[in-house]
């Protein structure tokens, strides 16, 4: 149904009071040339009847008669001038509103008469300058002056109304833009047909305020009234169709008429109302996209709104809310319903509550249109979350420590301590040269114990290994040797925690010894800190360049860490082949490349990571069964919430040291997701109460409510995520909502 008619009246929106004061001085009046004219001719008549000279008797007479009426004006003139002047009555301030509102009547009168010229002339907003700039003033968001502007346009009275109220929408005042849209524009479409019966476009526009109110019986007379005024053309017909499309919900007669009409917006609203009932979407959007292109109804945004919802498109879906309410206010229950958990999906949270605050009660059967369904919700990928949490460097790591070799035991020192015994012996020390004597022994019976556990090495019993190095070890304690091949081998039985206390007891006595360095890198990265562990990297390459003469095991070491660090080759070909195997699948696993990893399958197994397939997934599961620390289990439950692998999700964060409010918060997301609503609750108040600045949980609460229908909790608990300012919780995995239609 058009917005604007050809037979509409031009009114100029202004100000009462300057109105009032533009009309308190009056402009001298100029004198026109016909006044002119007639005056020149009366002129001419005088000169005409003035006596010839010659005729001296009348000329006298006409002197003396002249002489006589001087002094009878001069008389007259005395008498009166000689009376007091009255003093003139003072003007009270009543008179002046009455004088000034005379004026102002006036001077609409005037206006009328000059619009009463125009009247068939129809009126267009693209060439009005004050229209024009509250169009931009509104884009920029200077309402304010928008509103001023639209004052003084010159166009219909109800049109200036639509943009007025708009903007109140795009302003958050839904109260104030019902004002301008329904109340006032209904007011003044009745005012006007009443002085104007025969004012067609006023009823037509009337009738589509009253639909758009719900006040379906005023409708209806409009439709009876036109019906007896004999207007029988396409506005009409369509006014009926609407009506009972709208009321009696007769689909079939606007689907016909929108294939005679197919250009009349209305009907294409409607026709697009009906395929999205049907859940039709695309051909519901051609429909409502074709109606707004002639034409802004609230309805049809709505519809549009319902199918952006739909498809999960929330973000087009919220930026509708304001043209939803535009000329239309029915169900304006539920649009607030909705409007509230668009607002609330993208954290508009002040803005999502004033739309909730304006149902004054809970409406169940606007709510029963749809349902809320918690979904798991991040910026990541699970690609991403990999990348990003560096379990590529870890699983690198995981590879260095696999192919690190315990170092052969040395008994050079046993000569030695044999000539020391001599020596104190011949000086007639005998308790000295026992000592000395025994240490020999020590590093006799330490190096058999080494080369046993090099055998269970060999043979793959790294346990069998671990027993024998530790016996080597109590006979001779201060071996930095096998100090070091005991923290290999708990590093490879993934005790790292044994592991790293013998590291760094050999970083403090042994600094210039490099090895403890890459271990302590291994073991750092395994734990999550990728920071420090590249330091170590660092400075075993410092420590392992500063060596002389250098075993053929250090440097396939120098060469595979420099690749790790700076992603230098180095000398490629001067590798074996098992090396070389080595290099290319921790190339692989620093780039992410797990179809090369999957290839080096067996020689991987070869190494004593049991895998079939290599992925993302894989990795992360080996590494969380062989390291269980808290930053794998964190990390590994965050793959599987993102994953929808929620049961895993919760039970891979069992056993943390200590927990967190963010680990109660993914605990909470997962027992939701997996359908215990009661334990998620229970771990959502866990999170409130060990960190109670954060919204995350405040969030988890209000979803959790709006699952059940208990609006009440959801206003609770969006009042104290508004009571303070909040911080949101420092996670990359968050509860969100998705919004299902029902009907």
């Amino acid at each position: 149904m058009a917005e604007e008619e050809k037979d509409e009246q031009v009114i100029v929106i202004e100000d009462l009071e300057e109105e009032v004061e533009g009309d308190t001085q009056e402009e001298p009046q100029k004198e026109t040339k016909a006044e002119s004219k007639s005056e020149a001719e009366a002129e001419e008549s005088e000169e005409e009847q003035l006596p010839p000279p010659s005729s001296k008797k009348r000329l006298i007479f006409i002197v003396l008669t002249a002489s006589i009426v001087v002094v009878l004006a001069l008389l007259l003139f005395f008498v009166f001038h000689s009376k007091k002047k009255q003093p003139k009555k003072p003007v009270s301030h009543k008179e002046k509103v009455v004088k000034k509102k005379k004026a102002v009547e006036h001077k609409v009168i005037k206006k009328k008469a000059v619009e009463q010229k125009v009247k068939n002339i129809p009126y267009n907003p693209a060439v009005d300058v004050h229209f024009i700039s509250a169009m931009r003033l509104q884009e920029k968001g200077n309402y304010k002056a928008a509103i001023n502007e639209l004052k003084q346009a010159s166009i219909d009275l109800y049109l200036s109304y639509y943009g007025i109220g708009y903007i109140y929408l795009k302003m958050g005042d839904v109260k104030k833009a019902k004002e301008y849209l329904i109340d006032k524009t209904k007011q003044y479409l009745k005012l006007t047909i009443e002085n104007n019966p025969d004012y067609i476009a006023g009823y037509v526009n009337l009738f589509r305020v009253y639909m758009s109110d719900g006040e379906y019986d005023n409708a209806k007379k409009i439709i009876d009234i036109l019906a007896l005024k004999k207007i029988d053309n396409k506005e009409l017909s369509l006014m009926k169709v609407y009506y009972d499309f709208i009321v009696n919900n007769k689909v079939d007669e606007a689907l016909d008429m929108a294939d005679e009409y197919p250009n009349f917006p209305l009907l294409n609203g409607l026709v697009g109302g009906v395929f999205l009932k049907q859940g039709l979407i695309d051909k519901a959007c051609y429909y409502f996209d074709k109606a707004l292109k002639t034409s802004f109804m609230g309805s049809v945004y709505y519809n549009k709104m319902l199918s952006e919802v739909a498809e999960g498109k929330y973000r087009k879906a919220t930026d509708l809310i304001p043209k939803t309410y535009y000329m239309d206010f029915s169900k304006i229950k539920c649009k607030n319903y909705l409007s509230f958990f668009l607002l609330l999906h993208s954290h508009k949270f002040k803005a999502a509550y004033s739309f909730l605050q304006l149902n004054k009660k809970y409406y169940p059967q606007c709510y029963s249109h749809f349902k809320i369904i918690p979904v798991v919700s991040s910026d990541l990928t699970t690609k991403s979350l990999f990348i990003r949490r560096n379990i590529n460097y870890m699983f690198t790591a995981e590879l260095l420590n696999m192919y690190m070799k315990p170092i052969k035991f040395l008994i050079k020192g046993a000569a030695g301590s044999i000539k020391l015994g001599n020596l104190y012996e011949s000086l007639g020390l005998p308790n000295r040269a026992k000592i000395s004597y025994q240490n020999t022994a020590a590093f006799a019976q330490a190096l058999l114990l080494s080369e046993r556990a090099v055998k269970f090495y060999a043979a793959r019993n790294v346990k069998g290994a671990l027993v024998y190095y530790e016996k080597a070890l109590k006979k001779v304690n201060t071996s930095p040797i096998l100090l070091y091949n005991v923290a290999i081998m708990y590093m490879k039985l993934h005790n790292l925690k044994d592991s790293y206390k013998i590291f760094m007891q050999l970083n403090s006595a042994y600094p210039d010894f490099p090895l403890p360095y890459l271990g302590l890198f291994i073991i750092k990265e395994l734990r999550g800190d990728h920071k420090d562990a590249l330091n170590n990297l660092s400075d075993f390459l410092i420590k392992f360049k500063s060596l002389g003469v250098l075993s053929k095991n250090m440097n396939d070491l120098g060469f595979l860490v420099n690749f790790i660090q700076n992603g230098q080759v180095g000398k490629y070909n001067a590798l074996d082949s098992t090396v070389k195997r080595l290099f290319l699948v921790i190339k692989a696993a620093v780039d992410s490349d797990f179809s090369l990893l999957s290839l080096e399958g067996g020689f991987i197994n070869n190494l004593g990571i049991d895998m079939n397939s290599f992925s993302e997934t894989s990795i992360l599961e080996y590494l969380y069964k062989k390291y269980p620390t808290d930053y794998i289990k964190r990390t590994i439950s965050d793959y599987y919430l993102m994953k929808g692998r929620y049961e895993d999700a919760y039970r891979s964060l069992f056993g943390i040291v200590q927990y967190t409010a963010t680990d109660y918060y993914k605990l909470g997301i997962a027992y939701l997701m997996d359908g215990y609503p009661d334990v998620a609750d229970n771990f959502f108040t866990k999170s409130i109460l060990l960190g109670d600045n954060v919204y995350n949980a405040y969030m988890a609460k209000v979803i959790l409510q709006a699952q059940s229908g208990d609006f009440k909790g959801v206003v609770y608990y969006l009042k104290l995520i508004l009571k303070k300012e909040r911080v949101w919780l420092n996670t990359n995995v968050f509860l969100s909502f998705d919004i299902k239609l029902v009907s």
